[in-house]
């Protein structure tokens, strides 16, 4: 009788520690999820505000288009009515048209981005330039500043360019007809800077004077595609477009 008292005290021993190991081993596995949780969830919110971070370098608070025309009309009445609404810190005017462009045997098709002196104020493309300088030039000698993945296409570095690139341009409004050399614009002009943002922006986009790109195309001085615009810290994105 004694000897099956403690064989049963014995059993119920390893019993009790057995429950113990299963229920530590539980606790520690639900904390190493919880803390691999913790850590991809950390990593996610760093990777999403990078991501946030690059696009902010490219793309303006707010950008205002025509929801009806690929050119926008703003005479110089409605661009200071912009500019004195409450929240607006800066806005740039730009022109974006699709262009191809030679460096001798080497050729990329981009996005040709005109803009004015105020752009590099409204966004971050200006603080992100791997080499040369953030320069457009002037309404007779303009420059460019390629996206990385331009510059490379084009087998070039911007800040050792001796010769200009060739740039050919639509003509808004021309018909190709008989001779489609009359719908096409050209122009040529020195590479001065290249930007890394993000490869999509990188591998699309090369920023170069407004004037000179809305005279190759055929705009009037009153006619953009967008008008770009940097808020004031603070200020509520949502009112303003209203």
């Amino acid at each position: 009788m004694n000897f099956l008292f403690a064989w049963r005290y014995f059993r119920s021993k390893k019993s009790t520690n057995a429950i113990n190991i299963i229920a530590w081993v539980t606790v520690a596995a639900m904390a190493i999820g919880t803390a691999a949780l913790v850590i991809v969830l950390s990593i996610f919110n760093g990777f999403e505000g990078l991501v946030k971070q690059l696009y902010s370098s490219f793309y303006p608070d707010i950008r205002i288009t025509s929801a009806t025309q690929k050119v926008l009309v703003l005479n110089k009445e409605a661009l200071q009515k912009i500019r004195s609404i409450n929240g607006v810190a800066a806005y740039s005017c730009t022109v974006e048209e699709n262009a191809h462009i030679q460096n001798g045997t080497f050729r990329a098709n981009a996005i040709l981005k005109g803009v004015d002196e105020h752009y590099s104020t409204v966004t971050g493309v200006s603080s992100n330039l791997t080499n040369g300088v953030y320069e457009l030039g002037d309404d007779e000698s303009p420059a460019l500043v390629l996206g990385s993945g331009v510059e490379n296409a084009l087998n070039l570095l911007s800040d050792r360019a001796i010769t200009p690139v060739t740039i050919y341009l639509p003509k808004r409004g021309v018909a190709a007809g008989s001779n489609p050399l009359e719908s096409i614009a050209t122009f040529n002009s020195k590479p001065r800077g290249a930007f890394a943002i993000q490869q999509d922006f990188d591998n699309k986009y090369v920023i170069t004077n407004l004037a000179v790109l809305k005279q190759m195309i055929g705009l009037n001085e009153d006619e953009y595609s967008a008008v770009e615009l940097k808020l004031q810290q603070g200020a509520d994105e949502k009112l303003i477009i209203q």
